[in-house]
């Protein structure tokens, strides 16, 4: 096995493993992502409000994406109904 197909196996076992944690841990990750931008918004006052707030849901819509591989359509957190 060449170091290429070494590598390509690595990274497919290492997305699906995200993929995994994503779809186990989902709604963690979204409280995080919301608990994070809070204390951005806190400590710059609102200021950067608009970019933290495309931060987040960027970061959500993401965590659903990766966990949407392992779910079947229309199940929560899929593209159809993104984890918010």
């Amino acid at each position: 096995m060449s170091f290429a197909d070494k590598a390509k196996k690595a990274m497919d076992q290492a997305k699906d493993k995200a993929a995994e944690m994503a779809d186990q841990h989902g709604d963690k990750v979204g409280r995080a992502v919301d608990k994070a931008g809070d204390a951005v918004d806190r400590k710059t006052k609102g200021k950067y409000a608009g970019h933290v707030d495309k931060a987040q849901s960027a970061a959500k819509d993401a965590t659903g994406k990766l966990a949407a591989g392992r779910r079947e359509p229309g199940d929560p957190a899929t593209p159809d109904h993104p984890m918010r």
